[in-house]
């Protein structure tokens, strides 16, 4: 999700809503319109797959 992008913010509870009613586990990662650290991200996607 881009931080600070509205449209984007009004979508998430009803994907996470029914992401859950699924019983997919889900995480949400922010970006904003700067390049991020590659190292960050990464271990963010290894911090949620550890938590599956």
């Amino acid at each position: 999700m881009l931080k600070f992008c509205d449209p984007h913010t009004f979508d998430y509870p009803y994907l996470k809503e029914r992401l859950d009613g699924a019983g997919i586990k889900s995480m949400i990662f922010e970006m904003d319109d700067q390049q991020q650290s590659l190292a960050q991200f990464s271990t963010r996607i290894e911090t949620f797959i550890h938590m599956i």
